[in-house]
């Protein structure tokens, strides 16, 4: 989602012109001297924003996703095709080269056995769909991926009985210029996961499950375990059904694409994802937009990141650890029932993740997180010797640091259940904020420049509910 015009409009200024502000207050700290350190220049004011008034209007300015339903069906008798490490065998369709096994046209294949040192791949020449039915399959490589996926316009992985995909410890390629594969299971093209049976991805070098183009989850019984991402889906990644165990020593879930605008986003419609991860649990470049399924969150840094657009409007969130709990440009809560725990702000609205409404730099993740002063990466020799004077916020126009210039972010709360334990701020707007419905719990340190609600911009309550644990209203 683009921060001006990409997305359907629902203009802003008219809610911001309506209400009363209303925010907790802060205790002012003075100083002797400015800190060594300035605030970004905004992109573009808030009151430029435009937000989208559903998930379905922001999807229309979205690449559309493969449909599930028809790529999963099945007709006609599949090819079979067993594994071996005796030697395997296959009809037609097929190229069995030792251990390299290769789908080389469009149809519907039936795998079965296993490879202890192998490879089953599709190389289609002629556009189409190929169907491969996973019906207890286990492949290990030693080398590279345990699947690789091209050629054909699409592939549809089907679910039976419980298979298994282990790649490589240390990935071996032709040349120096070639990086990929670099999941256990790879695929270039569009891929759809979908039946009623479990497969389990072991990604021991990068990544767990990566789709170069689309990749749509509609069912069946996922548990990925990677070293970098568990699961991700470069032009998109679009969940449906299915019942998805997702452990990432990088990212948990993830859609990259930040080359294309329609492009880079993630959608959760159904399903449950239960997701670990050293970094963020769910990370898109452009939009996450859920309006279903359960997920549940245990993060290093934030639980659900997007660049751009968040947007809930129905379903489970329950974040048990983040750094952040859900942080993006724009975050819309229409429905649903958000958990959120986080070590830091538990709702932040913020364009661009470099640097906090404190004024401080963002976590960098890259050795590890020294989390020092709350905000990791800033030189412990080096800090500052005082707190900026911080604003006092209330009134229109809000707070945050005397001069602070107002982000293009905001955040709109309309409907939902939202129940924040926050060390730092509950919510958290770099931008503006407005609340016309729902209910809002906040529970918070408020310890030093820390509070319930820290909204740069104007922050406008016509509705809904902001209380304490105990049920005291929070203004």
């Amino acid at each position: 989602m683009k921060l001006t015009a990409r997305h359907g409009i629902v203009p802003l200024l008219a809610a911001l012109a309506l209400g009363v502000s209303g925010c907790a207050f802060f205790p002012q700290t003075t100083v002797s001297e400015p800190p060594a350190f300035e605030n970004p220049a905004p992109q573009s004011s808030a009151a430029d924003l435009a937000v989208p008034g559903s998930v379905a209007e922001a999807m229309a300015a979205n690449a559309t996703p493969i449909d599930a339903g028809a790529d999963l069906a099945v007709s006609g008798s599949p090819v079979q095709i067993t594994l071996s490490d005796a030697g395997s065998s296959a009809g037609e369709g097929v190229n069995v080269a030792g251990s390299q096994i290769t789908i080389s046209q469009p149809g519907s294949y039936r795998v079965t056995g296993s490879l202890s040192d192998g490879q089953l791949s599709v190389d289609v020449a002629s556009k189409g769909l190929v169907q491969i039915i996973l019906d207890g399959v286990s492949i290990t490589n030693s080398k590279s991926a345990a699947v690789v996926l091209s050629g054909a316009d699409r592939v549809a992985l089907i679910l039976e009985g419980e298979s298994q995909l282990t790649d490589a410890e240390t990935y071996v390629y032709p040349d120096s210029a070639t990086t990929e594969p670099d999941a256990a299971l790879f695929s270039f093209v569009d891929l759809v996961i979908g039946g009623s049976g479990k497969l389990t991805v072991n990604g021991r070098a990068g990544d767990g499950i990566t789709g170069k183009d689309g990749l749509v989850i509609a069912g069946g019984t996922l548990n990925v375990t990677a070293a970098d991402d568990a699961i991700k889906g470069r032009d998109y990644l679009a969940i449906t059904g299915g019942d998805i165990t997702a452990n990432g020593g990088g990212d948990g879930l993830k859609a990259s694409n930040d080359s294309d605008e329609t492009a880079g986003y993630l959608l959760m419609s159904g399903g449950s994802v239960k997701a670990a991860a050293a970094t963020d649990c769910i990370d898109a470049v452009t939009d996450v937009l859920i309006t279903g399924g359960a997920l549940e969150l245990s993060c290093g840094d934030d639980g659900i990141h997007s660049d751009q657009l968040l947007m809930v409007e129905d379903g489970q969130i329950n974040i048990t650890k983040s750094y952040e709990g859900i942080e993006s440009a724009v975050i819309v809560i229409a429905g649903g029932q958000l958990d959120i725990t986080a070590d830091d702000d538990g709702i932040n609205a913020s364009n661009g993740n470099s640097t906090d409404s404190d004024g401080f730099q963002d976590r960098d993740w890259s050795d590890g997180g020294d989390d020092t002063w709350g905000r990791g990466g800033m030189d412990p020799e080096n800090m500052p010797t005082a707190m900026p004077q911080r604003g006092g916020r209330g009134g229109r126009g809000g707070g945050g640091f005397g001069g602070e210039s107002v982000q293009a972010a905001t955040l709109v709360i309309t409907g939902g259940k939202i129940t924040i334990t926050a060390g730092g701020d509950g919510i958290d707007s770099n931008g503006t904020g407005s609340m016309t419905g729902g209910e809002v719990v906040i529970n918070v340190a408020n310890r030093g420049m820390e509070g319930p609600i820290d909204v740069i911009g104007e922050w406008t309550v016509t509705g809904g509910t902001i209380t304490d644990p105990e049920g005291n209203p929070i203004q």
